[in-house]
């Protein structure tokens, strides 16, 4: 399941901006995002194109822009405009972003996608209800309202965490209509599958994690900030004593929230010398430059004993969290399993079939030239000695010519003398009609009976790639394997869940001027296929202008038994289809 995770910021409205060396304002106003620090390989893709390029220094990203960081790697970015103030974004190492709208028009609105790795957010503003600060990762749907948080995205499960340092948060998974809330001190967890309420999933902060997946780097940026965090929080804890807390925190729990936020940065640092993120002298460096601005109640103290007061309620809630989110990446992990064990099996298959046809086509050369050869004897036995030599003569002779030594033959051609129709075949046909700007082409197997049962195979066709080719987007998903399964002799598995009742796995991939695609089963017989069945639906597109007969050719087809013997003579029959006038 692939849910979205949408983090929406409100945030004060920007500037109009001049890309960087570009000379001209957008018609549309644009915020851009600059790099003001990176370490490590931090490479770039631009907008629309296809190549890479490492990061520098002042370096202006816009939109449809992606950023990866390989291990070791951090990148920090400025998101500014005229509009608006400016924003922080710290990129961890091990991850990848997109940024999928940057613009000051009718609102500040900043999207970035974030497919894996950590990001420390840190949001000057929040003003004005049409602007926006929105993150997408690939679990859930949530709108934020706070100035200082980190997202992480585990790349192996998809699972995001969002933990608050200050702030309010609010979102939802995207099929709850429910807003959870996330307090400073807090987490959310959010999983590939919705599990239980909008609340359930909102823990007290895991420092150990958080430290783990933010880096030093990251670590360093949120000590950095620790004056804005606790200013922040103290104006918020004013404002619940004032006027009440929210939801889920009582008047007695005050003091112990605001305890906790105030040595939340302390624990941070501490939490970070004992994975040794940190050394206990860069530590003390980093807390002795932002001490002096602190408060005594928020200063980081090295050397005293202190730890964050959590209530057994919500130590308890944490532990039941853990458990699910334990329980989801071990599902993940049997998907991932499944899915090895499948591409193996693919593998294994093209494998065979690719030894099947180099053990047959040396199979087939052999016994044309053994036949050759027996011709020729044949045939200078009607000769005299005179004749011979002239024969020898002038087959050397075309051989020279030719470039070859020894005696050259070509592969077999039935011509006239087609396979018999009780013998193997494979045809092409075409399901249906063609409509508009697509057709079915369908894969026939006939005859695949008795030692001939079929247990896997491969096909090649070829076609003219200006006029069609095979559908992509149709082949891929569920969509895809309802064409692929074509008549329901093999059952292929999907790849995506774990169950019983499949018993086959596919793979397919185009190449210059054609495509292959190859099947195999890994359980139960070899399938017995007595009349014309079709055992796979291809869904093809055709080129815009194109028109008039096309044809889509067998280059060709392997087929192999249960013990993996090729299952030879197979005749194969092509398609030619009538593209429609536009």
């Amino acid at each position: 399941m692939y849910v979205k995770v949408v983090l929406a910021l409100l945030l004060a409205a920007g500037p109009i901006v001049m890309l960087a060396g570009a000379g001209q304002v957008y018609a549309q106003i644009k915020r851009v995002a600059i790099v003001t620090e990176l370490k490590g390989t931090v490479n770039v893709k631009k907008s629309g194109g296809s190549k890479t390029f490492a990061a520098f220094k002042n370096m202006t990203l816009n939109e449809g822009d992606t950023v990866t960081t390989a291990k070791g790697g951090k990148l920090v970015l400025e998101l500014s405009s005229s509009k608006a103030a400016q924003d922080s974004i710290t990129i961890g190492e091990n991850s990848q972003v997109t940024f999928t709208t940057l613009k000051d028009d009718k609102g500040t609105k900043t999207k970035m996608n974030v497919w894996a790795g950590s990001l420390w957010v840190k949001v000057k503003s929040i003003t004005n209800a049409s602007d926006q600060f929105e993150l997408e990762t690939p679990t859930a749907i949530m709108g934020v309202r706070g100035t200082h948080f980190l997202v992480h995205v585990a790349p192996q499960t998809g699972i995001t965490t969002l933990s608050s340092l200050s702030g309010i948060i609010t979102g939802k998974h995207a099929s709850n209509k429910t807003d959870s809330q996330v307090l400073p001190s807090q987490q959310i967890v959010l999983l590939p599958e919705e599990e239980g309420g909008p609340d359930d999933l909102v823990t007290i902060i895991d420092l150990e994690e958080l430290v783990a997946w933010a880096g030093s780097d990251i670590v360093r940026e949120i000590i950095r900030s620790s004056k804005d965090i606790q200013e922040e929080n103290d104006r918020m804890i004013q404002r619940w004593t004032e006027s009440g807390p929210p939801a889920g925190i009582g008047i007695d729990d005050l003091s112990r929230v605001s305890g906790n936020l105030n040595r939340l940065i302390d624990q941070v640092v501490k939490e970070a010398i004992k994975q040794q993120q940190l050394t206990r002298d860069e530590a003390k460096r980093l807390a002795d430059q932002v001490n002096p601005a602190l408060p005594d109640k928020n200063k980081i103290q090295l050397d005293e004993e202190q730890s964050l007061d959590f209530s057994d309620a919500e130590k308890d809630k944490k532990k039941r969290v853990d458990e699910v989110k334990r329980k989801a990446e071990e599902k993940k992990k049997q998907e991932k399993a499944a899915q090895d064990e499948q591409r193996k099996k693919q593998q294994q298959l093209i494998d065979r079939l690719t030894q099947a046809k180099k053990e047959q086509m040396e199979a087939n050369k052999k016994a044309a030239e053994d036949a050759l050869k027996k011709l020729e004897e044949a045939y200078k036995k009607t000769m005299s000695e005179q004749e011979k030599q002239r024969f020898e003569s002038d087959k050397e002779n075309r051989l020279a010519e030719q470039g070859q030594t020894g005696t050259g033959t070509s592969p077999p051609y039935y011509g006239s003398n087609p396979p018999a129709a009780a013998q193997p075949s494979a045809r092409l046909v075409l399901e249906g009609s063609v409509v508009d700007s697509a057709f079915i082409l369908g894969v026939q197997l006939n005859q695949f009976v008795d030692s001939r049962a079929i247990y896997g195979f491969q096909i090649k066709l070829a076609y003219d790639e200006e006029r069609v080719t095979v559908h992509d987007e149709l082949m891929s998903g569920a969509t895809g394997l309802t064409y692929r399964t074509g008549g329901g002799v093999f059952r292929i598995h999907p790849g995506t869940t774990a169950g019983s009742g499949y018993d086959s796995a596919d793979h397919y991939n185009r190449y210059n001027g054609g495509f292959m695609y190859a099947l195999t089963k890994y359980s139960g017989q070899a399938a017995s296929i007595s009349s014309p069945t079709t055992v796979v639906r291809l869904p093809f597109q055709i080129r815009s202008g194109a028109q008039g007969p096309t044809t889509i050719r067998i280059m060709e087809l392997i087929a192999v038994d249960a013990s993996g013997e090729p299952i030879g003579a197979v005749q194969t029959t092509d398609l030619s289809v009538t593209l429609p006038t536009n």
